[in-house]
């Protein structure tokens, strides 16, 4: 009896480890007749309704995995919030600083957005398509430097100067006359940052009869 027990011991961890057939087949066969039968069958059918050793421990490693990538993806959506958060703040400081910069004008062409520093002799800035005045006014203070009356306006729909219904070029030319009479200026020293705009402006221009000294 204690060789058939010493079987079914061996047999099972066999089937603890996943086996279901060798040596467990056999035993069983030679002991189909013993008293042992039923605690062998027993023993069996326990082996084949509990997991192998391997398997046990997979529903709390597919839980620690389900967590990470939980964790996980708060943390890219929380960097994206701070990101999000971070440009807004950006925007608005530079809207502040806009605003802060310029004066919006009442013209006899409309309003039209001017900003203006430096005393000395009149120069006005014509901005290219990359921004409004404070394109054209940072241009100015890099090129000119002091010593000069630095003015700066933005173009027809550019920042806070509206887009009317005729942007010709000889549209544009007469709000940059209103906006200089507006300032007190009558003769300026013109400097443009897009080539081809600024021809079409400094026609027009000169057909209202400002004089300019052009660059």
């Amino acid at each position: 009896m204690s060789r058939e027990f010493g079987a079914i011991a061996m047999c099972w961890r066999v089937a603890r480890g996943g086996v279901r057939d060798g040596p467990c087949v056999a035993l069983g066969n030679v002991m189909s007749n013993s008293a042992a039968t039923h605690a062998l069958l027993r023993v069996r059918a326990r082996a084949l309704m509990d997991p192998p050793l391997r398997y046990r421990n997979l529903p709390r490693r597919l839980g620690v995995v389900r967590l990470a990538a939980i964790l996980g993806m708060l943390a890219v959506v929380a960097a994206g919030v701070a990101v999000y958060r971070l440009f807004q703040a950006e925007m608005q400081a530079a809207r502040v600083k806009l605003l802060a910069g310029s004066r919006v004008l009442s013209t006899a062409c409309g309003p039209i957005e001017v900003a203006e520093e430096g005393d000395g002799p009149p120069v006005l800035v014509v901005h290219g398509t990359g921004g409004g005045y404070d394109q054209g006014l940072n241009f100015l203070r890099r090129s000119v430097g002091e010593g000069f009356h630095r003015i700066a306006i933005s173009r027809f729909g550019y920042l806070r100067t509206p887009q009317p219904s005729d942007m010709s070029s000889a549209a544009q030319a007469e709000s940059f006359v209103c906006a200089l009479d507006a300032v007190g200026s009558s003769r300026v020293a013109v400097v443009g940052l897009s080539g081809r705009r600024w021809r079409q402006v400094h026609g027009g221009w000169s057909r209202c009869g400002r004089q300019t000294d052009t660059c």
